[in-house]
């Protein structure tokens, strides 16, 4: 887009300068300005604009910035409609657009004419019209913390439009200045509204101004302010912006000092960011030496009073295995580490990367337009005030930052690491280094758009790949380059000689550099900070854009984190599933499985290597959101023997388990006949599966089943005299059934039969099943044996008398443990009826959780019952169902189960590695050759490896049900662990989960 000095806009408003600051009309929504007297239209006087952390429909936006709808009276009541905007709204709105879409889609050489045009009514009606002030002041806020990369050109904007009226600048700082203290007290204000301490009040009245907490959060916003006022010292006096600077680090030096044996939070938030942003200081400075000496003495070199000290919590969040971080150089450092470094560097090469790599010169960019703009006039340099700081003893209270919510906050709250979820470079760089200036600025930058502007992904996307627009035109490939492409600039810039005129071009992937940064998200520890799904669906709409340059910027860290997988915290492997599916789904789930094949083939014998554990599942969570056949169409001709017996995704894995299974239902009969499963069905869906009861007329009491799931199908599952008239003949039949006599034989029968015929009559969805369960609780409780309360009867109407048959001669289960084991019937056979497609069996059990028809403890019972499949180590379904127990647990003693359940089965694991003479001081993962000479111990180490990841994970992610115990959990592995390694690892993690 070309920006002449006539400019029309979408809404076709324009205008167009008569000479001087004066703006003639053009059209009726135009004025000429300025000029004494009140300006036509509604005036009701000064208006603010929007405060910090508005929202519209829920989200942040610039429409905040727009007039709002307007209450007009009329015969039926209150109507609403817009009136017609006044000349200075319609001015006001059009800047605003402006500013927020400054440097977006056009060349950097045209930078001067577009910030002279939208200086232009700055110059007028800045300092006259408080709504246009407001408004305009509100939108350069919001868009260096929602876009940061913009920071510069809003300085530059600033600067001109202050050289043509000087009192810009100072409304600009002023406005800056009561930000700084707000973000900063936005936090106690939260954790204290009115203050209970006085003499605080009366000491720091601007804690009373509010201030919330939105998006990335108040310490980071003042962060990117910081960065803002360091650009703006052309027009600052620049000392005074280095003192806020030092002010800053000093606040960080002393609140760290006041934890000397613990990391603080805060502490280090402040010190990262008035470091990182330094650089900025010397960009309008090119050539001051004097100013860039300042910075050393008094940043750079306190910045060495600031201690750092090392979280014991670090293991707990560590991405990777601390103890296969030789195999992963760069692993598990504190991001707060590398940064002094760093800027140390930048410095002694004399700001260099900030003033010749990374940024165009915008100093000389925009000297014509200060100089025209002056007129000869000097340059009046205002004083930036020092803040008032909270006092040391308030901001203690939110040191650890447990009462800031924005999103890059907190990421402080735990120790923050540099964890590469991308391939290093290998020949060439394709992105810099992660301990280099740009590596960090890159991070930060990313990080910051990703989050702030979570409300809108397309914008997300405009905005990371328009980051080559606001840096030297040189820094990076063009966009969309592929990995050929790439490899022959690089042989290309290697050909090219030293001291050649011919210049070698940049292999920095915008691409990759992206997806790097968005993978640290993804993949932080303790928790992402938005839903996965959201970084899932920007990376996969900027694959739609850019297929060239994405799509092999996907294929580097899937491979990367397959090949690393063994050492890759537990639950990261979940995430890396749930991303490469969402993403195999946006791609026709195509995936080159020929490079997996032999490694497949390898674990053929292997149940709990994760390898294996990323096969199955992966297959299974692409069933999930296609079907069988169509997953199968995807592998190639070579591969789908291979690949194919992984969509076989039912718990009882063979036809053998499924015909045993019945046979105890049924007592022991045989029930094995012609119709029964002869295979199970591996490359195609089915819609409704067989009910076991009514397959075949000989089999013992199909009349009855027949009867039954005719009853449920009926409207509303029949009525209550009906069921149980039909219940009681079946319970009288099976009395006098020798096979079937017992009590545990009868209630097994009974519950599958009931269980299962509720499945399929409702197995159109889960809804229905929902609909079928909730119309029927009162059947559904007597058979499984819990309390019934009188107040669920008031809305019953029917002959049936429910008091009697429910209340008086109703008994509930007073043995815990026989109801236990009701409840495991039915667990068992929902999953049973669902077989084939067992997501749905999970689902119906979360339902019954939801619906307090089944217990914590008999999922949790199941899932870790010690048989060969062991299905929370390998099936990532059950795993989430058993992440959906653990969330809602407060009770203690389910607590101390869930930690006996983990103990006994790395317990049981061990002693079968001591059985098979192989159990070492330390179970390291084995190598791939090991299954070839012992493929039991292979799987055994596996096994345990598995259970000490999903232990870790669960102490780290569901800290808040088990520090009540942690005592408990502690005395519990100190008793029951043998193995030394393993006992002081268990006993670490309950520890240091306190600190998260």
């Amino acid at each position: 887009m070309s920006f002449n000095r006539k400019r029309r806009f979408d809404d076709g408003n324009h205008w167009e300068p008569q000479g001087g600051d004066h703006w003639q009309p053009q059209g009726d929504n135009h004025w000429e300005g300025p000029r004494d007297g009140p300006r036509d239209g509604p005036r009701d006087g000064p208006r603010d604009g929007p405060r910090d952390g508005e929202r519209y429909n829920g989200r942040p936006s610039q429409q905040r910035h727009y007039p709002q709808k307007r209450f007009h009276p009329n015969r039926r009541g209150y109507q609403t409609r817009f009136e017609p905007l006044s000349p200075i709204e319609r001015v006001t709105i059009n800047v605003c657009r402006d500013i927020s879409k400054i440097g977006d889609n056009y060349d950097l050489s045209l930078l001067l004419n577009n910030l002279n045009h939208i200086a232009a009514p700055f110059v007028v009606e800045f300092t006259q019209e408080d709504y246009f002030r407001n408004n305009c002041l509100t939108t350069i806020f919001t868009v260096l913390t929602e876009q940061p990369h913009k920071l510069l050109m809003l300085s530059c904007l600033v600067q001109i439009a202050n050289a043509r009226n000087q009192a810009i600048g100072k409304f600009v700082l002023e406005f800056f200045h009561q930000k700084c203290l707000d973000l900063l007290t936005s936090s106690i204000l939260s954790l204290n509204p009115r203050g209970d301490e006085g003499d605080e009040e009366e000491k720091f009245p601007e804690l009373l101004v509010g201030g919330e907490s939105n998006n990335t959060g108040s310490f980071n916003k003042f962060k990117l302010v910081l960065r803002f006022l360091a650009t703006l010292t052309p027009i600052i006096n620049k000392e005074s912006v280095l003192k806020v600077f030092e002010q800053t680090l000093e606040v960080a030096i002393n609140l760290q000092n006041e934890f000397p044996s613990e990391r603080c939070p805060l502490a280090e938030s402040l010190y990262y960011g008035v470091l990182i942003s330094v650089p900025y200081l010397t960009v309008f400075n090119s050539s001051d030496e004097e100013f860039k000496a300042s910075i050393d003495e008094k940043i750079i070199k306190k910045a060495e009073d600031f201690k750092i000290v090392d979280s014991i919590a670090i293991d707990l969040v560590c991405a990777f295995n601390p103890s296969e971080d030789a195999a992963l150089p760069g692993q598990s450092k504190p991001l707060v580490n590398t940064i002094l470094p760093v800027i140390k560097d930048v410095a002694k090469d004399n700001y260099n990367i900030v003033l010749g790599k990374l940024f165009p010169d915008y100093e000389a960019l925009i000297r014509p337009g200060i100089e025209a703009g002056l007129n000869g006039e000097l340059l009046d340099l205002n004083n930036f005030p020092q803040l008032s700081f909270p006092s040391i003893e308030m901001m203690k209270k939110i040191a650890k930052m447990e009462m800031c919510n924005g999103k890059i906050d907190s990421l402080w709250k735990t120790p923050r690491l540099l964890c590469n979820f991308f391939p290093p470079n290998d020949d060439f760089e394709t992105f810099p280094k992660d301990t280099s200036y740009e590596g960090l600025l890159f991070k930060d930058l990313i990080q910051d758009i990703v989050e702030a502007l979570e409300y809108n992904k397309s914008l997300v996307y405009v905005q990371l790949f328009s980051l080559k627009s606001f840096f030297k035109a040189d820094l990076f490939a063009p966009v969309n380059s592929s990995l050929n492409d790439l490899i022959v600039i690089h042989n290309n810039n290697a050909s090219i000689e030293d001291g050649s005129p011919e210049t070698k071009k940049s292999t920095w992937s915008i691409e990759q550099i992206v997806v790097k940064n968005i993978l640290s998200l993804i993949f932080h520890l303790p928790s992402s900070q938005t839903l996965p799904v959201y970084y899932y669906s920007v990376l996969a709409y900027a694959c739609e854009n850019i297929p060239a340059g994405m799509a092999p910027s996907f294929g580097k860290p899937f491979r990367f984190l397959f090949n690393n997988i063994a050492s890759l915290d537990f639950e990261l492997r979940l995430r890396y599933l749930d991303w490469m599916s969402f993403q195999l789904s946006n791609f026709g789930f195509k995936w080159k499985w020929p490079e997996w094949k032999s490694r497949s083939e390898q674990l053929s014998l292997s149940k709990f290597s994760p390898k294996k554990f990323v096969f199955k599942n992966l297959i299974s969570k692409e069933v999930s959101l296609s079907s069988k056949s169509n997953i199968y169409n995807t592998f190639g001709e070579n591969e789908s023997a291979e690949f194919g017996k992984y969509l076989n995704t039912s718990l009882l894995n063979t036809v053998e388990k499924v015909h045993s299974y019945d046979k105890e239902v049924y007592g022991g009969y045989e029930v094995v006949n012609e119709n029964s499963l002869k295979e199970l069905i591996t490359t195609q869906n089915v819609e409704k599966p067989p009910l076991k009861f009514v397959e075949d007329p000989s089999l013992p009491f199909f009349e009855e089943a027949t009867m039954i799931v005719k009853l449920f199908e009926g409207e509303g599952g029949g009525n209550d005299q009906q069921f149980w008239e039909l219940f009681d003949k079946i319970d009288e039949k099976l009395k006098s059934d020798d096979n079937l006599a017992t009590k545990e034989s009868k209630e097994k029968f009974l519950l599958n039969l009931f269980f299962q015929s509720i499945c399929s009559s409702s197995s159109r969805s889960v809804s229905h099943f929902e609909s079928f369960i909730t119309k029927n609780n009162l059947r559904v409780k007597k058979i499984i044996g819990l309390p019934i309360d009188k107040k669920e009867l008031v809305d019953l109407n029917d002959s049936f008398n429910y008091e009697e048959f429910y209340i008086t001669n109703y008994q509930p289960l007073v043995d815990t443990e026989e109801l236990l084991a009701r409840e495991l019937c039915i667990v068992r056979a929902v999953l049973r009826y669902w077989n084939d497609a067992p997501q749905n069996g999970f689902l119906i059990l979360e339902l019954l959780l939801k619906l307090k028809l089944l217990s914590n403890k008999a999922i949790i019972q199941f899932l870790f019952e010690d048989n060969d499949d062991c299905v929370i180590l390998t099936n990532s379904m059950a795993i989430e169902i058993f992440f959906n127990v653990v969330s809602k647990i407060t009770d203690a003693k389910e607590s101390i189960m869930v930690a006996e359940k983990f103990l006994s089965l790395l317990n049981k694991a061990l002693q079968d590695l001591k059985a098979a003479d192989s159990l070492t001081d330390v179970v390291n993962a084995p190598q791939i050759e090991e299954i070839e000479t012992n493929a039991v111990v292979y799987d055994l180490k596996w096994k345990y490896l598995a259970g000490t990841g999903l232990l870790k994970t669960t102490l780290r992610k569901y800290q808040s049900s088990f520090l009540a115990v942690n005592n408990e959990i502690i005395n519990l592995a100190a008793k029951e662990i043998a193995h030394e390694d393993t006992q002081k690892k268990v006993i670490a993690w309950v520890n240091q989960m306190s600190i998260l």
